[in-house]
């Protein structure tokens, strides 16, 4: 079996395509473990018709295959899209949207948070392919810019929640490890040590870390953390804070002579200290950073959130405050 494509299904291994005793075949094979030393083979629904080089990945529940060729040459190359439902024993292929752009094959399907971007790959008129479209199940295909580095990618694997590790030859007998980032659509070379990598090399990787296989060696990677710089003025600035709140803390606490002090201030907070603690108490670090990174991850459905917020305060200010003070309620707009 070779010239196919493989995908990992939790304990599973499921082969796709390819050639068997030389002959291109639409077949699919899912090969799992059966006790400690043997392995259970078990034939899926065929392919619609024969692919060498195809892409696959399994993506919730799903086996999706992406491009390939029919016959072995870059003419061949098509832009199918199909799936294939896993836990369903009676699904058929389904054959979805496809991509903009040529046909392609020997490409890569990696998964990122939300999305699954098609890496890589040869088109129908043997040029490598510059641009990694992503696929998002609700949405359909997107177009990415073609800035992927020149040269074949060889094997291309997904590391951490939005990042591909991506080994690219460029006509040598040597291939670079390059990462790939699924949603901000960039590429950098990694360090010195994995320029010039055996141009037999793969990668097989469990998420978190990676290894480099070749005939001449096998390295296991693991990417550090990002150096964020933190260092003791920020411990000093923190243990500050803290020290802040604590004296006001206490300060506070001699002035509260009633249940009405303590929830109100004795209604004697001006009305800018108001609504800086209106705004604080709505505010969050996910309203300043994780939602502003979901919009720009996925889309601009948590951006309306806020432009709620425009319509909703004046209204709430004008016809819905005045109604509360009435009730004497004890509220932070009291």
């Amino acid at each position: 079996w070779s010239d196919g494509a493989s995908a990992v299904n939790g304990n599973e291994l499921i082969l796709i395509g390819g050639r068997i005793d030389g002959q291109a075949t639409a077949k699919i094979l899912r090969l799992s473990l059966s006790g400690s030393d043997s392995i259970q083979t078990e034939a899926l629904l065929d392919l619609p018709q024969a692919l060498l080089h195809p892409a696959a990945i399994v993506n919730g529940g799903s086996l999706l295959v992406a491009g390939g060729t029919t016959d072995g040459t870059d003419r061949g190359a098509t832009t199918h899209f199909r799936s294939l439902d896993l836990s369903n024993p009676d699904a058929v292929w389904v054959e979805k949207e496809t991509w903009n752009g040529p046909a392609r094959h020997s490409a890569f399907l990696v998964k990122s948070v939300e999305t699954t971007s098609l890496i890589g790959g040869i088109e129908s008129d043997g040029s490598h392919a510059k641009s990694s479209p992503y696929f998002h199940p609700v949405y359909g295909w997107s177009d990415a810019s073609p800035n992927a580095p020149k040269g074949k990618v060889s094997s291309a694997i997904k590391i951490g929640d939005s990042h591909a590790v991506a080994l690219i030859s460029n006509g040598s007998s040597h291939t670079s490890a390059y990462l790939y980032h699924m949603i901000g659509d960039t590429w950098i070379a990694l360090g010195q040590d994995f320029q010039n990598l055996p141009g037999d090399s793969q990668l097989v990787s469990n998420g978190e870390r990676f290894v480099v296989l070749s005939k001449e060696s096998a390295s296991r990677v693991t990417l550090g953390e990002p150096d964020t710089n933190y260092g003791w003025i920020d411990h000093i600035s923190v243990a500050l804070y803290f020290l802040v709140l604590i004296y006001v803390g206490f300060h506070s606490s001699k002035q509260n002579k009633s249940s009405d002090d303590f929830f109100r201030g004795g209604h004697k907070i001006p009305w800018w200290a108001t609504g800086m603690s209106l705004f604080a108490t709505g505010a969050s670090a996910m309203s300043l950073m994780a939602m502003p990174a979901k919009s720009y991850a996925s889309n601009w459905t948590f951006f309306a959130i806020s432009i709620y917020f425009v319509i909703a305060l004046p209204l709430s200010m004008y016809f819905l405050a005045p109604i509360v003070r009435k009730l004497n309620y004890g509220t932070a707009l009291d």
